[in-house]
């Protein structure tokens, strides 16, 4: 496996932020690469002004979210662009995060042929 997707859900205004890793192997030592990343981002938000309500010098605390999990190497795309739709549409608040998944069940073919349809649709109705 050379790429993999993955979810990184951040609240920049409660310093917290989220992995949701389809293949379930993301560990905090693993993907040090991402949360420096992640980190200049919060930077540059709060550089940019975004942070006005943020309190100087709080670090953001980085969790694993439990999430279906792929069953194969290539469906990991189609595994995050669900957990997005199933956010949207089923939790409004960052105080329903631990109902986002809570399951490491695969997702049925139905449910990413939904993902598959909505993108392939919005695809083209907006760039063909």
């Amino acid at each position: 496996m050379r790429m993999h997707w993955m979810l990184v859900v951040i609240c920049p205004l409660i310093h917290e932020a989220y992995f949701c890793d389809p293949m379930g192997t993301t560990k905090r030592d693993t993907s040090f690469k991402h949360v420096l990343q992640m980190r200049s981002a919060f930077r540059t938000f709060r550089a940019c002004g975004g942070a006005s309500k943020l309190k100087a010098g709080m670090s953001m605390n980085w969790s694993n979210i439990e999430c279906h999990q792929q069953p194969g190497s290539t469906e990991c795309g189609y595994y995050v662009m669900r957990y997005m739709l199933d956010i949207i549409k089923k939790y409004r608040s960052i105080k329903d995060k631990a109902k986002w998944f809570g399951s490491k069940l695969a997702y049925t073919p139905e449910q990413i042929n939904e993902v598959r349809e909505l993108w392939a649709t919005y695809f083209m109705d907006n760039h063909l």
